[in-house]
């Protein structure tokens, strides 16, 4: 049976009404679930819901002097047999007593967010239940005009996934881990939203000191029952309760957990490219090459969006490699690719070839990154190529790739500055908290200083606002920037004069700022996700926040091309 738009008539009786939330799924996903739906939305409705002014009746709410007669008490009908004319005095003075009714509505609130378990002990049967819990938190929420958020164990703490439900649940399925979360992770999760839902396995909250426990909605989820044909109930237990839930039948659960039976097309994309289907996700520039670099509709996907001239190419190249694709750098028509492999990651040279790097294979262990902080991280991270050798720039640190050596960690390594060709200049901090690189001289600055380069300058944070800015030329000057706001690059206009690219406090005003002078870009000011600078042109990408790119020319105060994508 096949569901039709706005149509509930094909929905499984136990999720009437449940259209709109479960449009994310083919008609046998949602029959083969709906027991499973019903029994998750009921234990979450006993344990959620709380007392209010208006929703659902629920019960018993006390006694009242107020109410329809139907609710009056059985001993005032009585005293209406016995004594009419006191029950008649009781009723006109407002003193008979009602039952009063009870109501329930879900806490309010903007945002629901619910972090999920994914690790090996949360495989097979729970990720059926985690879906379930995902389906209906969702619909919940969109019931009270809020969104949904989820968040992966073993991702950092301040990550999370959003979008409609088609997103959310194709970023829960591409983001298994290999290993189980501890409890650090629980607790810094907590830390980080103390309102957040936990869907998790058992006896991992239990491990956490009593002041560092998630307080409510923890809900743990094991197996159950087997039969000849495998797991056919799980245990899920919620604030104490614990039930036992259907599993649903093997072929539309295996093709669950394989990732199928899931309709993506069923919410419209927020906008697609000229050439019908492209999205450009997460983008930035990167290296010295003239190319917008970002991911696609999934994490595996690398799209590509070369300048030439000036302009950006009207086709970007679409590039789906083996793992989610987690660092980028152009240098001229070459692309350095590093996605996620199972225990570490691979190296992927597109264009001209680069010795034997294409199909080097890095372990974790000598990247000193897990898995979850290889193919969990935000916004892909920079990749330069200077005389054989790769400088990826993770967020914990620098890290420098050689063939001969193997991976070197250099936390010392605060900014890699490239050049025009495969060549890069490396600041480092020393111990005397001074910051410098060759040809660039030796700028103090305290120990948690920001670096930033471009256009051939090196900008250090010096305190209070102040930069330092150098040049190899043995140029140098103080910029002053204004409390609260965010220097997010580093250009040089006319004259060879440096100026910081700054964003306002509320990440809506951009500023141009030197020496004595700043200039606002009130054409390029606005609500923004996030801002893109090139690190060797005067280049701008900015989202326009209904997935839109606008690529800048800051030096010539004119726009490139403007990108439909999507970079939330």
């Amino acid at each position: 049976m096949a569901l039709r738009s706005g149509a509930t008539a094909a929905l499984p009786a136990a999720v009437q009404g449940w259209s709109a939330a479960l449009a994310a799924l083919e008609p046998a996903v949602v029959h083969a679930l709906a027991p499973l739906l019903q029994r998750v939305d009921e234990l979450v409705a006993r344990h959620v819901d709380v007392e209010g002014p208006d929703g659902e009746p629920e019960g018993y709410g006390g006694l009242s002097t107020r109410g329809a007669p139907e609710r009056l008490l059985a001993s005032e009908w009585a005293l209406l047999d016995v004594e009419p004319d006191e029950f008649l005095r009781r009723a006109a003075s407002r003193e008979l007593l009602h039952v009063e009714t009870a109501f329930r509505h879900d806490p309010p609130g903007g945002v629901t967010r619910v972090v999920v378990d994914t690790g090996p002990a949360q495989a097979g049967a729970a990720r059926l239940v985690q879906l379930a819990a995902l389906v209906v938190l969702h619909r919940r929420a969109a019931g009270r005009g809020a969104c949904l958020e989820v968040g992966i164990l073993g991702h950092a703490p301040d990550t999370w996934l959003q979008g409609d439900l088609p997103e959310l649940l194709s970023g829960w399925l591409t983001s298994r881990q290999v290993t189980d979360a501890g409890p650090e992770t629980v607790a810094d999760r907590r830390d980080a939203d103390p309102d957040a839902w936990f869907v998790v396995r058992p006896g991992l909250v239990d491990r956490l000191p009593v002041p560092a426990r998630p307080v409510r909605q923890v809900l743990t989820v094991s197996e159950g029952t087997w039969s000849d044909a495998g797991v056919v109930g799980v245990d899920v237990v919620l604030a104490g309760e614990r039930v036992r839930l259907p599993v649903p039948p093997a072929p539309e659960a295996l093709r669950v957990l394989r990732g199928q039976g899931f309709r993506r097309e069923a919410v419209p994309r927020r906008r697609t490219t000229r050439d019908g289907g492209l999205v450009l996700r997460d983008a930035i520039l990167t290296g010295s090459g003239h190319a917008l670099v970002g991911r696609g509709q999934g994490r595996h996907e690398l799209v590509t969006a070369r300048i030439v001239e000036d302009q950006l190419k009207a086709m970007p190249r679409v590039r789906r490699l083996p793992g989610p694709v987690v660092a980028a750098g152009a240098t001229g028509r070459r692309l350095v690719v590093l996605h996620a492999t199972a225990g570490g990651a691979t190296v992927t040279v597109l264009g001209k070839q680069l010795r034997t790097w294409d199909g080097t294979f890095l372990e974790g262990s000598t990247l000193r990154l897990t898995e979850a902080e290889l193919a969990g991280a935000a916004v892909l991270a920079p990749v330069h190529h200077h005389q054989g050798e790769l400088w990826v720039g993770w967020p914990s640190a620098w890290h420098l790739l050689s063939l001969s050596t193997g991976v070197t960690v250099a936390p010392q390594a605060v900014a890699v500055v490239p050049k025009d060709g495969d060549q890069v200049v490396v600041a480092m901090r020393n111990v005397q908290d001074k910051v410098g690189a060759a040809g660039f001289g030796a700028v103090a600055a305290p120990p948690d200083a920001r670096v930033v380069s471009g256009g051939g300058w090196l900008a250090v944070e010096t305190g209070g606002g102040t930069w330092r800015l150098v040049h190899t030329r043995h140029r140098q000057l103080d910029v002053g920037t204004r409390p609260g706001s965010d220097v997010v690059g580093l250009v040089e206009l006319d004259a060879g004069e440096p100026h910081l690219v700054t964003i306002s406090a509320g990440q809506i005003v951009l500023r141009l700022v030197t020496r004595g002078a700043e200039r606002t870009l009130t054409s390029l000011s606005g609500a923004h996700q996030r801002v893109a600078v090139h690190p060797v042109r005067p280049w701008l990408a900015r989202d326009l926040g209904e997935g839109e790119i606008e690529l800048h020319d800051l030096r010539r105060g004119v726009r490139i091309a403007t990108y439909p994508g999507n970079l939330a």
